[in-house]
């Protein structure tokens, strides 16, 4: 039997809705909807470090885990800004060898 969290009604253990106030019957896992493996990921494509507070503040991963995920973050956004700071320096050289070659060419 499952007890609704809403109104303690019991109802049949295969029921999706409460028989008495009409409430979803849902398995409460205990993790909050950001703490979930799918809004880590989004988060950490969407705005890279920032996801380090929601790692170290999630209440099922080890230390151990923590430590882990904490330093592949850095080591891919050090990489990432690494490979940025090439591209823009490569582009810059690029636009100063084109400017060259136009003011010699006038």
């Amino acid at each position: 039997m499952k007890r609704c969290p809403s109104c303690s009604h019991e109802n049949d253990e295969h029921a999706l809705i409460c028989g008495s106030c009409g409430r979803w019957l849902r398995e409460e896992t205990g993790v909050q909807w950001y703490f979930r493996t799918s809004a880590l990921i989004i988060v950490f494509l969407s705005f890279g470090p920032l996801v380090l507070p929601l790692v170290w503040f999630h209440p099922t991963f080890s230390r151990k885990k923590k430590i882990i995920l904490s330093a592949i973050i850095i080591v891919f956004f050090l990489i990432l800004a690494f490979v940025l700071v090439r591209s823009i320096r490569s582009i810059v050289n690029y636009y100063q060898l084109i400017f060259q070659v136009n003011s010699l060419s006038l």
